[in-house]
């Protein structure tokens, strides 16, 4: 006889027993006793079929079946009237709910199951004597939970209301039974988060907030990490916690709420072990809000950790877990949010797959088949966007069909969020099919905003909305050109504006509709709105790229609104504002990377006489940030064994930069408040102001050459006043013509230097009243003195040569080149925060090192012939200006960068490449350039000016190779990342480069003579200037054995180019006009 046959006997007998005896109380207590181990038995034998056993729920249906039999025969048994009816009801009700459980994932439940699991759970409440609260506390629990099974497989809202008072119930019973205390408090959250998400009522968010944090609060603080039923209990309280602020978040917008919601997660996930269900758990929420979080701040770190950590949660659900087709889902939404933003259609693919593998798991009733329905037809969008400009027309069909059928399910459950998240997807998926020309008029046009707007009426405050006007709009500018209609035009500025003012919606989607609803309006000439709109979305670019992102998502970012900051100061004088004002919204909106990293290195001595300890944290705090992280291995402290011991998850729990950097990041923003509050510091790390951008034209004036489509302008900085030329003859479209002529080499570099002198440059040196300085020939070029000027060139014009425009086939002297000298600087901001964070220049008597480097041989390049005789000229320089020079004995990264620290003066000879795709990773070309490349990254991350004397401050960084002031990525001009500015952020005060190739003969020349002014005039700021100024012109002007022009060789001999032609232009044959100066 088995177990179960003989506890049923054994309560049979004790039964009967009862019946017989004249003197009950005996007999009592041996049918109490029996039926006390029979119950025991049935709890035990229900633990082992657990959804957490076998993987295959097929071997648990025999051993179920034969369980429920049992309990049926015990309850048929037992008297009406026994005090331990409720636990064989309990237990019958449970076995019952288990057995529905296994049918469902198979899409054919038995509801008999559980409405009668139902039944018995309510029967057992009924039947617990009123004095024993703490069974009924537990009896009250199972109802709930059953209740709710029932309601989240059925959709039915009274069914989980009624599981909540149920659990509410047990909850005040809690003083009772301890026990049970955080069960209960989780339950009664579960259950709020679930009306919230079927009503989307804020009190039942609210209130669940509020019960999962007294959850919490009422654990210990410490908990003994060996007790595992302890670590399981926390782990939960904390699990429920974060899920309800991820959902408060998601209905309030409050940032803060996720950023805990994912710190909560975080910290405590590596407490548990891998085998936990909470594990589990925890890891498909961590993913979710991570995905979250990327949805709202565009952070490709926080989604490809949330893919890790959703892969996870679906490889170790097993295929009986009800909960398995969500996770499902979950990860199909990431894949797709993945392939969307980079472009990669294998993780569309995938997510495709996922999410049909979860709607064939999950019951066709299932509460969320209309979501999972419209994310699959989504995904079925994208992929025939992506696969653009060969898509799969069968997508796009597959795509309104299935989001079509999501729609109609969502109308029929009344879900009004959903149908508006479903809106925007049809939507969407209606304007592919107008482009794709699928019908000869705009049915699909007027269909999606029917759509849309249908959706917007009946939704409330949400995140969604801000999807839904921005939809709207593009399918109203659209039915605009195809059919004319003005007002689609008024409806199309009114429905970006919209999408502008939400305030909790993702900032990527604001700043687009900002920029679209500003291209309207300019259209219309309501320039004041135009400027309004541009202006916000400068702001929220500041917003969207805060200082705890890394640098890298930075940049993935900024690459989507170039232009935003040009844009709003071309509206801004169109709307007739002051030029001060134009060019503080131009400055505001660019380099945003590495202000930044200025930001970061600022001068902070008058801040320590004033509040040594606030500059300590600010120094502390802004290396970090500015830095990289170590990253420890995550070890759990039981045994110190891994979480995963092998394959993608083994560094699991390692604080990746970026949450590391948020939690710094926090903490700057918090020190910075501070710091702001103290007296004479109220402008502290802020923009300049316009009387700042003025004063830092003194002595020089600087010139900012703003391009939009807008209009182009120069705006004239002076130390007294900031005056905007409009330059007429200037257009974004010409401007990048001749930018990608001059990078590829092709046409006339002549004729692109004449245009920029007369569009530009001209017009530019009259609004300030200079003219040419003409030079008699024969005269000493050394003893005239040109006026200096600054030059910050604005988009893609910062690929051009503005010092070097004119008509340099002439004898006019109609040319940049003779009118003043010139130098560069990426902004203003930069030009003052150069001023002020570095060490003035050393006196010229002062030694100091210098650091010589020739690459004259580099692995995978071409060799150079003049590298050794370039160096060997410094190296017999180097006495008569003070300094001693040093080659390093290995050329490799880490040895070159060692030497930096210390030198006043760093000269490179080589090759340099400049990385089409990401600036960041563009390199001098070291022995080890292969494996540990010297990048633009690299060279900014170091700090060279901290705890280094001010004789030892590094002054000039000269870079002779191809490429090393050229950015190749239009989207990132702005940005000014390329490795002479980056050797400015090291601490560089001055530093010399290349537009583009440059000839290995003749840097040899422009070297000698650049060392030769120094020399003769002493190491300060002007002279800097001047010895490019003079080394240029003299190599303008070498007579070569074959003329052509003025300064052009024709010779083609060996020697001519520096570089591997990786990523420069062809040859020019105006060899001295890539060479730039960028300084203080």
């Amino acid at each position: 006889m088995d177990t179960l046959s003989r506890i049923v006997e054994d309560v049979r007998k004790a039964v009967e027993h009862l019946k017989q005896q004249r003197q009950q109380t005996s007999a009592n207590i041996e049918l109490s006793t029996v039926m006390t181990a029979a119950g025991e038995v049935l709890d035990d034998e229900l633990d082992r079929l657990s959804p957490h056993s076998p993987a295959d729920p097929t071997v648990q249906w025999e051993p179920l079946n034969r369980l429920i039999e049992a309990g049926e025969l015990i309850l048929s048994l037992v008297p009406s009237n026994h005090r331990l009816r409720f636990v064989f009801l309990c237990n019958l009700s449970a076995s019952l709910a288990r057995r529905f459980d296994l049918m469902a994932p198979a899409g054919n439940p038995d509801w008999k199951d559980l409405d009668r699991a139902v039944d018995l759970a309510a029967d057992a409440v009924s039947v617990v004597h009123g004095e024993d609260v703490r069974h009924r506390c537990v009896v009250l629990y199972r109802l709930s939970r059953v209740l709710e099974k029932r309601g989240m497989y059925s959709s039915n809202v009274k069914d989980i209301e009624l599981a909540l008072q149920a659990a509410d119930e047990s909850a005040t019973h809690l003083g009772v039974a301890q026990d049970m205390a955080l069960d209960c408090r989780v339950q009664v959250v579960k259950l709020l988060t679930m009306l919230f998400t079927a009503t989307h009522g804020m009190n039942f968010i609210e209130r669940a907030v509020a019960v999962a944090q007294e959850a919490v609060d009422a654990m210990p603080k410490r908990c003994d990490q060996t007790d595992e039923s302890v670590v399981h209990e926390r782990q939960l309280g904390l699990n429920t916690l974060a899920r309800a602020l991820g959902m408060r978040f998601e209905a309030k917008g409050a940032v803060e709420d996720l950023d805990r919601a994912i710190a909560l997660l975080d910290n405590s996930l590596p407490s548990l072990g891998a085998e936990d269900p909470n594990f589990v758990i925890g890891l498909d929420y961590l993913g979710i809000l991570l995905g979250t979080r990327f949805e709202q701040q565009g952070d490709i770190a926080d989604l490809n950790d949330a893919i890790q950590w959703s892969e996870v949660a679906v490889k170790r659900a097993l295929s009986s877990d009800p909960d398995r087709p969500r996770k499902l889902q979950n990860l199909a939404d990431r894949l797709a949010e993945r392939g969307q933003y980079t472009g990669q259609v294998a993780d569309i693919v995938r997510a495709i797959e996922y999410a049909q593998e979860g709607l064939q798991d999950a019951p066709l009733n299932h509460g969320e088949r209309a979501k999972w329905l419209g994310n699959l037809g989504a995904f079925f969008g994208m992929r025939y966007r992506i696969t653009q400009p060969e898509p799969d027309r069968t997508d796009l069909a597959q795509a309104t069909k299935i989001t079509s059928e999501a729609i109609d399910l969502a109308r029929k459950r009344g879900d009004v969020v959903l149908l508006g998240s479903l809106a925007n997807t049809l939507g969407n998926i209606l304007r592919y099919k107008y482009e794709a020309g699928d019908h000869d008029d705009a049915t699909c046009l007027d269909r999606a905003a029917e759509v849309l707007e249908e959706a917007l009426d009946l939704l409330g405050p949400d995140p969604e909305q801000a999807f839904l006007y921005h939809g709207l709009g593009e399918t109203l500018l659209l039915r605009y050109e195809y059919g004319g209609a003005v007002e689609d035009v008024g409806g199309a500025i009114q429905a970006y504006q919209r999408t502008l003012d939400s305030e909790i919606g993702p900032p990527t989607v604001r700043i687009n509709a900002a920029v679209r609803a500003a291209e309207l309006l300019g259209l219309l000439g309501r320039w004041a709105e135009a400027t309004n709109s541009l202006e916000r979305a400068v702001h929220l670019l500041h917003v969207l790229t805060p200082g705890l992102l890394q640098t890298e998502n930075k940049q993935q970012l900024i690459r989507h609104f170039s232009g935003v900051g040009a844009a709003a100061a071309a509206a801004a004088l169109n709307a007739g504002k002051d030029p001060g004002h134009a060019l503080g919204y131009l400055e505001l909106g660019r380099g945003i990377i590495s202000g930044f990293l200025l930001d970061m290195r600022t001068d902070t001595s008058a801040l320590r006489q004033a509040h040594p300890d606030l500059a300590d944290q600010f120094l502390r705090l802004s290396s970090r940030l500015a830095g990289r992280p170590k990253l420890q291995r995550y070890d759990r402290k039981t045994g110190g064994q891994p979480l995963f011991q092998e394959g993608p998850m083994a560094e699991s729990f390692d604080p990746s930069k970026e949450r590391w950097r948020r939690a710094v990041g926090s903490e700057m923003e918090a020190l910075l408040t501070e710091i702001r509050s103290q007296p004479e510091f109220e402008r502290f790390l802020l923009p300049p102001t316009v009387e700042q951008l003025k004063a830092a034209a003194d002595p020089d004036p600087i010139f900012v050459a703003n391009v939009s489509a807008f209009r182009c302008d120069v705006f004239v900085v002076e130390s007294h006043q900031i005056r905007a030329v409009p330059l007429p003859h200037l257009c974004q479209e010409r401007i990048i013509q001749e930018n990608h002529r001059v990078q590829m080499g092709s046409g006339s570099l002549s004729e692109t230097l004449k245009w920029l002198w007369h569009a530009l440059v001209r017009p530019a040196l009259d609004g300030l009243g200079l003219h040419g300085n003409v030079v008699p020939e024969g005269t000493n070029h050394a003893a005239v003195e040109w006026p200096r000027v600054w030059w910050v060139a604005v988009g893609p014009l910062s690929g051009l040569p503005l010092h070097a425009a004119g008509d340099h086939g002439s004898h006019n002297q109609e040319t940049a080149l003779d009118w003043v000298m010139s130098s560069y600087s990426s902004s203003i901001k930069a030009l003052i925060a150069g001023r002020t964070s570095q060490p003035l220049p050393p006196s010229t008597s002062t030694p100091g090192r210098t650091v010589l480097i020739s690459m004259p041989n580099t692995p995978g390049q071409d060799h150079l012939n003049f590298t050794d005789r370039e160096v060997n000229m410094l190296t017999e320089l180097c006495p008569s200006m003070q300094l001693t020079p040093e080659r390093p004995p290995s050329l490799t990264k880490d040895d070159v960068l060692g030497q930096l620290r210390g030198c006043r003066v760093f000269h490179f000879a080589g090759h340099g490449i400049t990385d089409p795709g990401d600036p960041s990773k563009s390199c001098l070309l070291l022995n080890d350039w292969e494996t540990r490349p010297l990048t633009v990254g690299d060279l900014r991350e170091e700090r060279l000016v901290e705890e280094v004397a001010p004789a030892s401050a590094p002054f000039l960084a000269y870079l002779s190779a191809c490429s090393t002031a050229a950015n190749e990525k239009l989207a990132l001009t702005d940005e000014a990342i390329h490795l002479v500015s980056a050797c400015q952020l090291a601490g560089f005060r001055h530093v010399v480069g290349t537009l583009w190739s440059v000839s290995d003969v003749f840097c040899v020349d422009v070297a000698r003579r650049f060392y030769e002014v120094l020399r003769d005039e002493g190491a300060t700021d002007v002279a800097v200037c001047r010895a490019l100024h003079l080394a240029m012109r003299e190599l303008r002007d070498i007579k070569a054995e074959r003329k052509g022009e003025k300064g052009v060789t024709l010779d083609n001999s060996n020697g001519l180019d520096r570089g591997a032609r990786v990523a420069g232009p062809k040859r020019h044959n105006l060899l001295w006009v890539p060479y730039v100066h960028f300084g203080v």
